[in-house]
């Protein structure tokens, strides 16, 4: 888990669409910035996100790092914005986010987790999360203690390594005050 290019997307999906009324002249004065609201939308996540190395004890069936409401509070809180005109330097794409070893982390193998919680203004709309496109190894992702997909293999006797791929996962419907702890576990 050398890098983890991991600017989370958390996509608004199937809004209701812009309607398709004709365009007026708008007036705007000079510096003044105009509202305007988009059906389908996405914002990143970078945090700071709480780390910690290691894996979670499990309790009837699942991690109990994952659920909503587990103290985080002594967790390592981590940035995952990328710095203005980082590039990745083994594949020179933007938006790079170093990982564990540049982050303090040299000698770590195995499994670390990342929690987030966030707030989704409009609750009753269906959300995605869209995962990093670079990163290393493996990942599970729980939204509110619920396991909601992952990427690669999870085995107790070993640990499978693969290259980067983008994966996209429906999300359950948030609390009605529209908090949702994300938990996601890197291997």
């Amino acid at each position: 888990m050398r890098k983890i290019g991991m600017t989370f997307l958390f996509a608004c999906l199937l809004i209701p669409p812009i309607s398709q009324a004709q365009p007026q002249p708008v007036s705007v004065s000079p510096g003044a910035a105009e509202t305007i609201t988009l059906g389908n939308s996405a914002a990143t996540l970078p945090g700071p996100w709480k780390f910690s190395p290691g894996d979670s004890p499990w309790r009837d069936g699942s991690p109990l790092w994952g659920q909503p409401g587990f103290d985080d509070t002594s967790w390592a809180n981590v940035d995952l914005a990328p710095k203005a005109g980082s590039v990745d330097p083994a594949y020179s794409t933007p938006g790079f986010v170093p990982g564990w070893t540049a982050r303090g982390y040299s000698d770590l193998h195995g499994y670390a987790w990342y929690r987030l919680r966030v707030r989704v203004k409009d609750p009753g709309q269906p959300l995605w999360l869209k995962m990093p496109n670079d990163f290393d190894d493996a990942y599970q992702v729980y939204a509110d203690g619920h396991y909601v997909g992952q990427f690669g293999h999870f085995s107790p006797k070993r640990r499978s390594v693969y290259a980067a791929h983008s994966a996209s996962f429906p999300l359950p419907s948030p609390a009605a005050n529209g908090e949702m702890e994300l938990a996601v576990r890197f291997t």
